[in-house]
């Protein structure tokens, strides 16, 4: 039976968990994690590579997906059960899997951050899967990944050990990430966090847009997109849209996992500082406004 892929692609803090945990438990569905799915890939696929080794990161990555889903097929069964007695699997589901004595798994559900750095990386990678690319407000994703994660302080751009720096070059006692143009070190390092956050946020979301309207992707139908701010809204309604994007329809557990999501976490970035407010959108102004943020 040929495998299906899903991919979910977004800045951290753009609601990928929340739908993470609809669509795994879709039937015979495996779901991977960030780990497996290595960040510092999609560091190095941005440098300048030799095909070889360029389509050795590809086949790897599929590898290393699929080992991990048929190597934790044992497992399996108490994943099953615990879902079933959380009410998210249908008995049917439960005793088609009791019969078949462990779980077919044919739909591999996947979920990261760092790819929205190489989103054409992941798209040819695993072959025909479908993407659901959800994005979020960047002042909201950004307030998230600074109170959260107190990503990109001064103390982490001085080493190379966290995902944001791992590939970075030398200015001054500080690292600075490749995603961030030569000349601009000055105002990057000048910058708060919570403004290098969004700067962050602005480079996932400009690849993400470059690459998903191209013809070619957008003629495919691979992949949909997906505003965070909509899902929170009206959950049922854009759940559907997704479970249909994947091929599959939409059930009782699935509605009901749908219907927990809650929109109480719209404009949180208002509890920052005015000035890094208007920082932040000065930053990523071309984005915001393509999204329509600036209006809110």
């Amino acid at each position: 039976m040929q495998q299906k892929y899903t991919v979910i692609l977004g800045c951290s803090g753009s609601g990928k968990t929340l739908l993470s945990k609809a669509v795994k438990i879709l039937p015979n569905t495996a779901y991977v994690g960030e780990a497996i799915l290595p960040p510092y890939i999609a560091h190095i696929v941005n440098q300048p590579l030799d095909n070889n080794i360029y389509n050795a990161l590809a086949s790897g990555l599929k590898k290393n997906v699929d080992t991990y889903v048929y190597k934790g097929e044992t497992q399996a069964r108490l994943r099953t059960l615990t879902e079933w007695l959380r009410g998210d699997l249908t008995l049917k589901s439960l005793l088609e899997f009791l019969k078949n004595r462990k779980m077919l798994v044919n739909h591999i559900v996947c979920e990261s951050n760092f790819f929205s750095l190489a989103p054409e990386f992941v798209y040819n990678s695993l072959p025909n899967c479908q993407i659901v690319y959800l994005y979020r407000d960047g002042r909201d994703c950004a307030d998230g990944l600074y109170r959260s994660y107190n990503i990109l302080n001064d103390e982490k751009l001085k080493c190379l050990d966290t995902w944001e720096t791992i590939l970075a070059r030398k200015y001054d006692d500080y690292y600075i990430p490749w995603w961030i143009k030569t000349g601009e070190e000055p105002k990057f390092i000048s910058s708060t966090p919570y403004v290098r956050a969004i700067w962050m946020w602005k480079e996932m979301i400009r690849r993400c847009n470059d690459f998903f309207f191209q013809p070619h992707v957008l003629e495919s139908g691979r992949v949909m997109q997906l505003k965070y701010e909509d899902l929170v809204k009206d959950p049922v309604k854009y759940g559907t849209a997704v479970i249909e994007h994947l091929g599959f329809s939409m059930n009782r557990p699935l509605n009901k996992r749908f219907k927990r999501i809650k929109a109480d976490s719209i404009g949180i970035y208002r509890r920052n500082n005015p000035e890094e407010i208007i920082a932040a959108q000065d930053i990523a102004k071309s984005e915001l406004e393509l999204h329509g943020y600036l209006n809110n």
